[in-house]
């Protein structure tokens, strides 16, 4: 088991390495929301949630991975969670992991698209890291990031009124998926609701 437990860490380890460098190139090219912090920022969250749902270390070590490579695709804006899967997947596959954990992992990773259904737990537990920042204190410096984000690498450049109204529309729409996730986040995601309303309503 103590042999089992150094194996998968260190692939962690790998994951970390390799994942950052891809994330701190695509950081250069305007990136400034799917960046290493949001990223370290699902990491952790991942990890605290399966701890609160008692996942086994096993699923908690692929969500770990999952949650390492599931910005990495951003080259392809289009398709990045496909993209992220198959880098991943190749990852995997230098590692000699199993068939099984490769195809677990490539579907962690694609729940994280919002028109996606989570299937089961571990999908859901990324699911909820992914948007978490819906629920935090400083939800408004974060999405300031993605709008920039949007300005640079998509040229998509929106008015105070037509930004609030796109936050509110996604927060009415968007749940989390876990008791857990709607425990740590979902209190302070409907503080920030309120918040983005009443900036509507003083435009």
């Amino acid at each position: 088991m103590y042999l089992f437990r150094l194996i998968q860490t260190s692939l962690i380890t790998l994951a970390e390495i390799e994942a950052t460098a891809v994330i701190q190139r695509l950081a250069d090219s305007g990136f400034h929301y799917h960046n290493l912090d949001h990223t370290r920022g699902v990491v952790g969250v991942t990890r605290l949630l399966a701890q609160d749902l008692g996942c086994d270390d096993h699923t908690t070590e692929l969500l770990a991975i999952a949650a390492w490579f599931h910005d990495t695709g951003y080259d392809d804006m289009e398709r990045h969670e496909m993209e992220s899967a198959r880098l991943a997947k190749e990852f995997l596959e230098r590692n000699a992991c199993s068939a099984v954990d490769i195809e677990s992992v490539s579907a962690i990773i694609l729940a994280t698209n919002i028109h996606a259904e989570p299937q089961n737990l571990a999908e859901q537990i990324i699911r909820d890291a992914d948007l978490h920042y819906l629920g935090v204190e400083d939800y408004y410096p974060r999405a300031n990031r993605l709008r920039d984000e949007w300005e640079i690498t998509q040229k998509r450049q929106l008015s105070d009124e037509e930004w609030y109204r796109l936050n509110l529309t996604f927060f009415n729409t968007h749940r989390f998926y876990t008791n857990a996730g709607e425990a740590r986040f979902g209190q302070q995601k409907e503080r920030n609701k309120k918040s983005i309303e009443l900036k509507l309503a003083q435009l």
